[in-house]
């Protein structure tokens, strides 16, 4: 929890700035692409997230990645600060957070929609758009199969969970026989 909270602030610092330069779009791509590039390299990231050590080796190395990726000087200050801050093993997270405040200006939210079966492209652009209009912004959606559900499906949109599953139907009306009661 305390790493997420750090992740958030050092993220909505960076987004704050990137707005003021209008760099943020570009901003969150290379982000992102830097915490892929040292959670790929075993040796990258060993260096720049293990115990403190060798802080000239550390920006000697940090500085041959930039000659080769040209990110924004704005972005090249904030993973040498993180760095300095040995906040670099946060870099994920930051990235992530990063991307859910760009999300939030561009008027776009992230949905995962679980379905028993898998669905038509139809029923997804469907569902996509049902959302989108219900919650007012637009729908980025990930779909995935749960064969458990038994029917129907489950949309996770933010904190908000739309339970649609013929399993959630079936435990309620399992509880509420239990409870001597059906509504």
């Amino acid at each position: 929890m305390i790493h997420e909270t750090i992740a958030k602030k050092y993220a909505r610092a960076l987004f704050e700035l990137a707005l003021e330069d209008k760099q943020y779009e570009r901003c969150g791509r290379e982000i992102e692409s830097f915490a892929v590039l040292i959670k790929e390299n075993e040796q990258l990231w060993g260096l720049f997230t293990g115990p403190a050590g060798d802080t000239e080796l550390r920006r000697s190395a940090l500085d041959a990645v930039f000659l080769k990726t040209k990110y924004l000087p704005l972005v090249d200050n904030f993973i040498r600060l993180s760095m300095d801050k040995e906040r670099l093993v946060l870099i994920g997270d930051i990235s992530r957070a990063y991307g859910r405040l760009l999300d939030e200006h561009e008027g776009k939210m992230k949905a995962r929609l679980v379905s028993a079966a898998a669905l038509s492209d139809e029923e997804i652009a469907e569902i996509k758009k049902r959302l989108s209009v219900s919650l007012k912004r637009e729908i980025i959606l990930e779909t995935s199969v749960d064969p458990s559900l038994i029917g129907g499906a489950v949309a996770y949109v933010g904190g908000l969970i739309f339970d649609g599953s013929i399993k959630t139907q079936l435990t309620t009306i399992r509880d509420n026989l239990k409870k001597g009661h059906m509504s």
